[in-house]
């Protein structure tokens, strides 16, 4: 915490001694997120193939070596932003637009407490590239 000062932006997503969080260090950071950033639909996805995969392996179950779930329409699909030609600003808004992660930031802020709370509510949101 006391290299906090000297560095630029902080922000925090994965925390020691979760859900039981430093409220000090909660305070210090300029975003915080209660360990949500892979909450993406395709990070669920990836990490579920990861995991079977990785079963299937280990167990020999061939047809499963390259599963991947499927599901989910078009507004599940990744979102492709091209933002050439925008300055800092712009960017920032249609960035803040996709992922709104202010928001978490001061829903976690208000209910620290509600750690856990936070992330098996949460609302999966898509992958920005």
């Amino acid at each position: 915490m006391d290299a906090i000062p000297k560095l630029g932006p902080v922000i925090i997503d994965t925390w020691n001694n979760e859900p039981d969080i430093n409220m000090e260090l909660l305070e210090m950071v300029d975003i915080a997120t209660p360990h949500i950033a892979g909450y993406s639909y395709q990070g669920k996805q990836n990490g579920t193939a990861s995991s079977v995969q990785a079963v299937a392996r280990h167990f020999g179950i061939a047809p499963l070596y390259d599963f991947f779930p499927q599901g989910g329409g078009p507004e599940l699909k990744p979102v492709h932003l091209d933002l050439t030609g925008m300055n800092q600003g712009q960017i920032t808004a249609v960035l803040q637009y996709n992922y709104p992660i202010f928001t978490d930031d001061f829903m976690f802020r208000m209910e620290p407490e509600h750690f856990e709370k936070f992330r098996s509510e949460y609302n999966y949101r898509r992958e920005i590239y």
